[in-house]
């Protein structure tokens, strides 16, 4: 990361958060936006895109981990 990449090459369709645990899938993909939506939140100079996820199919993400208020997964894709 840190430059490695243009946020505009980043293929939408391509994101998807991973989570390792046994829950009823092992990744989702975000919803893909119309148009890449970037911002620079914790203002370090990078901007951050920004990818939402499917209520339902986070629930499946994370059906092993109920009631735990922190997880890790990691979010994944690809350059167009």
């Amino acid at each position: 990361m840190n430059g490695d990449y243009q946020n505009a090459n980043v293929d939408l369709s391509s994101l998807r958060l991973v989570f390792n645990r046994t829950g009823a899938v092992s990744e989702i993909l975000a919803v893909v936006p119309k148009r890449i939506v970037e911002s620079d939140v914790d203002q370090d100079g990078i901007p951050e895109l920004t990818a939402c996820f499917n209520r339902r199919d986070l629930a499946r993400l994370l059906s092993s981990n109920p009631g735990t208020p922190h997880s890790r997964g990691c979010a994944r894709g690809e350059a167009a």
